[in-house]
């Protein structure tokens, strides 16, 4: 994939921020710029033919006829530098937050694993981190698996984000976490990024043995974007036939979802006014980067795998238990709500917590310090997958989790976190924290060998490429 090639990063990187500052020129069209994103153009391919596995926006532009109407021939190379120096910079954040105290699990392995249902398939194309526990499994059987898709607009992001929720579950539900890295737009745009997950979902419930799981005891979770995909590969796992897929879909015992994107045919403009503090909205700018990139080059958006909210009743209807977890400062937390009361309505079995006065992604950098509320909203949704399994797998103390979840302060009616409260703030953190230093120390042995196959695996796509 020619993106993943160092070189081509470090050239891209140094041509992105040329771009940026001729954008903000008062002269941003003129032919400086042209000429930039036609060198930029030159710099990724070189006259030479596109890489094997190449996705749609790795080859040559598309001809005129078919481009995004919205969009002009060059803006995809500028949306391409625009997401490498962003991913550059998330990566950044977030490793710094991570080694913040207590820092978060590095994973005990990461694999590569084959595309096989996109048009873009191809061996060894979705990349996968493992979370183990490092307690006995004194069961005698698989253990939970969670499955987790990681937030960033479909365009950055990694799997290692969402260490302190592979934590969580680790700690809470003695759980085998598994960090899906999805492909991104814009090099590749809807669909490939729902059909990355939902092969992922398929490999894991195969080969659920090798991981310790028990396939039966599946879980789904996902933040923004991965908030949409979580949704979004179920539907196309559960109704494959809808869009020419022949599948054989595992079982999914809940899915869990913090603050996500459901409903595409709103315009960003739209949701920023309906929220009550647009100001902590984000920015346009990045929105627009994102959304341009995934929505390529011009897909339905009421499809139900880009707006999951608006799928007909009969997908609605196979859905499991949903957990949602929003913020009060997100643009998108009332299409979430919308959605919760249509699946409250069909007789689903919802959970909802709203985090007051916070905005998108609180839980993620910045700032690099962790917030208390983080450990509170992580441990309620695990408690409420432990409550799905119940006395199934937990037996008594299956039960006795539930009753105490549902009788814990705030966790009825709208179930809303008051991050407020230092009482709760105080339990709760104590506990996460706790967490997530067992976690963190248990794990380190593990993280040595982890980073050095991902070294060697993208040492091999480089020279692959």
């Amino acid at each position: 994939m020619a993106e993943d090639r160092p070189g081509f990063l470090r050239r891209v990187s140094s041509k992105a921020k040329t771009i940026t500052r001729a954008r903000q020129s008062s002269d941003v069209e003129n032919a400086t710029t042209s000429k930039t994103l036609d060198t930029l153009s030159q710099i990724t391919h070189g006259g030479h033919e596109a890489p094997e596995g190449a996705g749609p926006d790795d080859t040559t532009l598309k001809p005129p006829g078919l481009q995004d109407k919205t969009e002009n021939p060059t803006s995809r190379w500028y949306l391409h530098a625009r997401a490498l120096t962003l991913r550059q910079l998330a990566s950044l954040g977030f490793a710094l937050q991570n080694r913040a105290d207590p820092p978060a699990p590095s994973p005990t392995s990461s694999k590569w694993i084959d595309s096989t249902i996109s048009e873009w398939s191809g061996k060894r194309k979705i990349g996968l981190d493992i979370w183990q526990p490092t307690t006995p499994n004194t069961r005698g059987e698989g253990r939970v698996g969670v499955i987790v898709f990681h937030g960033g607009g479909f365009v950055i992001g990694n799997g290692t984000d969402d260490s302190r929720w592979a934590a969580a579950c680790m700690h809470h539900l003695d759980a085998v976490v598994i960090a899906v890295n999805y492909r991104c737009a814009p090099g590749y745009p809807f669909p490939t990024p729902v059909e990355d997950c939902a092969d992922a979902i398929l490999h894991i419930a195969r080969e659920a043995p090798s991981y310790g799981i028990d396939p039966n005891k599946l879980f789904l979770s996902g933040f923004s974007a991965g908030g949409n995909l979580a949704p979004a590969a179920y539907y196309l796992l559960t109704s494959g036939d809808k869009w020419g897929y022949k599948i054989t879909p595992p079982r999914i015992r809940g899915i869990v979802l913090f603050y996500p994107l459901l409903d595409f045919t709103i315009s960003r403009k739209e949701k920023k006014e309906s929220c009550c503090k647009p100001e902590h909205c984000l920015p346009d700018s990045l929105t627009s980067l994102f959304d341009q990139s995934y929505l390529h080059p011009s897909p339905d958006r009421s499809d139900p795998r880009i707006s999951p909210a608006l799928a007909p009743d009969d997908l609605v209807e196979r859905l499991p238990p949903v957990h949602f977890c929003c913020c009060e400062y997100d643009m998108l937390e009332q299409e979430a709500a919308r959605f919760r009361d249509r699946l409250e309505s069909m007789g689903k079995m919802v959970s909802w917590r709203l985090v007051k006065e916070e905005k998108h992604g609180w839980d993620k950098p910045p700032p690099l310090t962790v917030k208390d509320s983080v450990a509170i909203e992580y441990e309620q949704a695990a408690m409420n997958m432990k409550r799905w399994l119940g006395e199934e797998l937990y037996g008594e103390e299956g039960r006795q989790t539930a009753v105490r979840h549902e009788e814990r302060p705030g966790s009825n009616g709208d179930m809303k976190s008051k991050s407020s409260d230092p009482k709760r703030l105080s339990s709760a953190s104590s506990s996460g924290a706790l967490a997530g230093r067992e976690a963190s120390a248990d794990h380190q042995s593990g993280a040595e060998a982890a980073s050095e196959e991902n070294r060697m695996r993208q040492l091999e796509i480089a020279t692959e490429a």
